[in-house]
């Protein structure tokens, strides 16, 4: 990542410190650890009214680290409530305990956002435009896809990097059907698991249980069946995963991404500023000249502008200008992406979020596939080396 980005984001760093300062003063107050824990304490200080997750959902996401520094404010509280008992003792300990949760977060906190990407293809760096050459859909703005889970990123490596195929010839390529086994049924049991065809029998296998108990008669014969058609052509299915997740460092602030399903009023108060400031973009302003971009959006949607959501905004821009201007519009405000809840979180208070971020500059691949990128690339290094002098003819490797 260019060294310019790198020193924005430590200056964002430094310029947030007083209201950071007292986000991590308040989680030493007596009983933050609990609310913490329950899942009530602000996720941050732009008064967004959004929430950092609970304890349960934290383990549910295997966020383990966020998880342990809640655990250790909790255990805080219950020293802080020991004093009648304990003295300065419970006094001391809680300080210390209710200090290492508050001191992880904020390190935490001071550090990129750390999200996922799941791929078909391997690279070393992320290129805008390959845009839409994974899933392709774009359906929450155009821009690079990022997942605040890891499993979320799994799933897309897992959908979207997967090739099967039976008797030699491909019938699944990425996540949709380009052939057939000669028979539609074997076909979608087949490709339901991604050529998992341990998963499938099992899944027919539980099924003819259902279908025995509680079903009729024909859908326990089909099943009965269809595990006899499975069994037979598991021998042909071959799979080939070619998928990749890519753990990466985005530059990026709250601040700085627009939410998807907030209104303008919930926005966070950086993110109302930049909006409102739209009509200083160079790309809108020669679309608008010196008309207010919001009081149009208001007018479009019948809304007034508190109501106005982030989706509301990026479609109105994307109605506007073709490519990729809708982006740039916001990009030039000061606006490096969109965030929005993804599928495990969507209609919750809280959960694990997606990114949409528009300028690769501020991303840093860290991972690919859990291997640090330099031992990585030393690794495909080597293997291109042998691979050419296999071609070559050599033996002497």
């Amino acid at each position: 990542m260019e060294r310019q980005a790198k020193e924005d984001a430590i200056k964002r760093g430094l310029g947030s410190f007083g209201p950071q300062a007292a986000w991590l003063a308040g989680l030493m107050a007596p009983s933050s650890g609990i609310t913490d824990t329950l899942g009530l304490y602000p996720a941050d200080t732009s008064g967004s009214g959004e929430k950092l997750p609970s304890f349960g959902e934290n383990i549910q996401n295997k966020q383990y680290l966020d998880a342990l520094y809640q655990g250790l404010g909790l255990a805080g509280d219950l020293a802080y409530a020991s004093t009648p008992f304990t003295g300065a003792v419970g006094i001391l300990g809680g300080t210390a305990l209710k200090g290492m949760g508050a001191v992880g977060k904020a390190t935490k906190a001071s550090k990129p956002i750390k999200a996922y990407h799941g791929s078909p293809h391997d690279f070393e760096k992320f290129d805008i435009g390959r845009m839409g050459s994974g899933e392709g859909f774009q359906a929450f703005g155009r821009g690079i896809y990022f997942a605040e889970s890891e499993a979320v990123a799994k799933g897309y490596k897992k959908e979207l990097g997967t090739v099967v195929k039976y008797d030699g010839k491909t019938i699944m390529n990425r996540d949709k059907g380009v052939g057939t086994t000669g028979d539609k049924d074997l076909d979608d049991l087949i490709m339901q698991y991604f050529g998992d065809m341990d998963k499938a029998i099992i899944n027919a296998e539980e099924q003819i249980d259902v279908a025995e108990k509680y079903g009729s008669a024909e859908q326990f014969q089909w099943w009965r069946q269809n595990l006899a058609k499975l069994k037979e052509a598991k021998p042909k299915v071959k799979v080939k995963k070619t998928g990749k997740v890519y753990e990466t460092d985005i530059y990026a602030t709250p601040d700085e991404l627009l939410d998807w399903d907030k209104p303008l009023s919930k926005q966070p108060k950086a993110v109302q500023e930049k909006l409102e400031e739209l009509g200083s973009s160079p790309t809108l302003s020669r679309h608008l000249g010196s008309t207010d971009f919001l009081t149009e959006a208001e007018k479009t949607f019948n809304l007034g502008i508190e109501d106005l959501s982030g989706k509301k905004i990026y479609e109105l821009l994307d109605d506007w200008f073709v490519a990729d201007e809708a982006e740039k519009v916001l990009d030039e405000v000061g606006i490096k992406g969109i965030k929005y809840f993804d599928g495990f979180s969507r209609g919750k208070q809280s959960g694990t979020s997606n990114y949409v971020i528009f300028d690769t500059r501020i991303l840093d691949i860290a991972n690919k596939y859990g291997v640090a990128i330099p031992v990585a690339g030393a690794m495909l290094l080597s293997i291109d080396k042998g691979e050419k002098a296999i071609e070559g003819g050599r033996k002497d490797i």
